[in-house]
């Protein structure tokens, strides 16, 4: 029985009634962001995109805007990169990830805005097809297999009268490399061409580059390349595609893989517990793929106040689809046979006092930060100015039908600054460790008092309740933080310390 005194009993039943008078509000998948949308920026047909897009879809407009600005990247297919200085070029793409749970038509609004990308992609494939070319890789794949096949027999056998596989290997080293020229000649052959690829491991990726002008872009509404975490020492080429450095590879059973500036877009829009297990992976923050990416929280409000629209009109459709075809058949500048040429865009004079000015910005937010010990947000902000470049890069495009033959002016670098400050604040939460631990520990807490049905409780008691092997006193706390900021639960100190009330209507 606890031993409470009056007073303490007095305090607690006043707190009780308390909290049987607030209303207990649906506990938070995500972290609450504030951060207003700065659509104004985008050029007119863009933001009239977004918001009919949205409205026509049933999605928040923060989500439509991250699948405009990843069809963009895709369609850009690393053709352009941005130059500030000398020493300072930013390749034209960026990795997104959007946490939205389960009703917010993630499904919906990717396939909008991937229909062109789908429609121009199939149509090459038509004319692929329809040259022939297809049966000359299918030949030579063939071949690859039925080499494959027949080497796995021969090693067998060698293998038995050898002792060992590598003495088995070594004798029959002329035949692998045999089938390595084959394998390569038919990844050399005139590949299908794609422009989106699913989920895929990174050696698939780097060899689906490989064959696809060492650009592609993974669009889509699951999980995808992020389930798989992608472990530190198999992340380089998803590393790399983000900046356009060469790539190298050599495995035993792919082959080997030379790639001068692979470029790859990636937008997934996923659920919170995906989206949190990214930003809780110790190895890809520390590994630097995570500070890469731009996070997006999408908000748990409904919009009132964009326009309503039951369908896309046509002219912004149109204005869409001319946009994603124009750069998809975009033409590389002049170059050597084999050599993988760029377009470089140039910025105005005062684009690059806009950049110089957010840089600076940065720099404050770094030293500021600095004191938070977080690791991760901080090398987020080290790569914030870039982002910002990538972001007016991509407004640039969709305001330039020759985005080559124009300098980034300083209206589209004032966009690209908002919304990577935009995306900052996002990432500032998805960083947070205790907001984090509140949203995944308040679920964990709830479940146990809706079992044990104890009137106040301590942070001890909760602790042992929901398992003190695994978790600890803080994330306990972060996550009573939640229920009190949702009316499950209140604190009130009495005479042995803070005790817990929790409301009676929690059900």
């Amino acid at each position: 029985m606890n031993d409470y005194t009056p007073a303490d009993i007095q305090i607690l039943e006043h707190v009780r009634y308390q909290l049987s008078q607030r209303p207990i509000y649906p506990l938070p998948q995500s972290p609450a962001v504030q951060a207003p949308l700065p659509i104004h920026f985008l050029p007119q047909p863009a933001r009239d995109l977004v918001t009919s897009s949205a409205s026509a879809i049933g999605v928040h407009p923060e989500i439509a805007l991250a699948c405009l600005f990843a069809a963009v990247f895709i369609a850009a297919r690393g053709n352009f990169r941005v130059r500030l200085a000398d020493n300072h070029t930013e390749a034209l793409t960026e990795y997104i990830l959007v946490s939205a749970p389960s009703g917010q038509r993630k499904s919906a609004i990717v396939e909008f805005f991937r229909a062109v990308l789908i429609s121009v992609q199939s149509e090459m494939q038509a004319a692929y097809i329809e040259n022939g070319s297809a049966n000359d890789r299918n030949i030579l794949n063939a071949a690859v297999k039925k080499a494959e096949a027949v080497f796995a027999d021969q090693l067998q056998k060698k293998t038995a009268e050898l002792g060992t596989v590598d003495l088995a290997r070594a004798a029959l080293a002329n035949d692998l490399k045999a089938i390595e020229n084959l394998r390569k000649s038919a990844r050399d052959c005139r590949s299908l061409p794609r422009f989106l690829v699913d989920t895929s491991t990174p050696e698939a990726l780097a060899i689906e580059m490989d064959v696809q002008g060492e650009a592609i872009g993974i669009f889509e509404a699951e999980g995808g390349i992020w389930k798989n975490r992608l472990p530190s020492n198999r992340d380089d080429i998803v590393l790399k595609a983000y900046t356009g450095e060469p790539f190298a590879s050599d495995t035993r059973t792919q082959g080997a893989v030379r790639l001068q500036s692979p470029i790859a877009a990636i937008c997934n829009l996923v659920q919170p517990n995906v989206f949190n297990a990214v930003y809780i992976n110790t190895d890809l923050v520390e590994h630097g793929l995570v500070p890469r990416v731009l996070p997006l929280i999408a908000p748990s409000w409904t919009p009132l106040e964009i326009p309503q629209f039951s369908e896309v009109p046509i002219h912004l459709a149109d204005w869409y689809e001319t946009l994603i075809r124009t750069l998809l058949k975009a033409q590389r500048p002049a170059g050597q046979d084999g050599m993988r040429t760029i377009h470089t865009l140039a910025v105005s004079t005062e684009a690059k006092a806009e950049f110089d000015r957010f840089s600076q910005h940065c720099r404050g937010l770094y030293v500021n930060s600095a004191h938070d010990g977080a690791g991760g947000y901080q090398a987020f902000l080290n790569k914030l100015a870039g982002h910002a470049v990538r972001l007016a890069g991509a407004v640039h495009l969709m305001k330039c039908p020759s985005p080559q033959n124009h300098p980034i002016d300083a209206e589209s670098m004032q966009c690209g600054t908002a919304f990577a400050d935009y995306f900052r604040l996002h990432a500032n939460a998805a960083f947070d460790e205790s907001t984090r631990d509140g949203i995944s520990h308040a679920p964990l807490i709830l479940k146990w008092l809706r079992r044990h049905r104890h009137p106040e409780f301590t942070e001890r008691l909760a602790l042992r309740g929901i398992g003190s092997n695994r978790h600890k006193v803080f994330q306990v706390r972060a996550g009573l933080d939640v229920l009190s900021q949702h009316g499950y639960v209140q604190g009130a100190y009495i005479s042995k310390g803070l005790t817990y009330v929790t409301n009676l209507n929690l059900g």
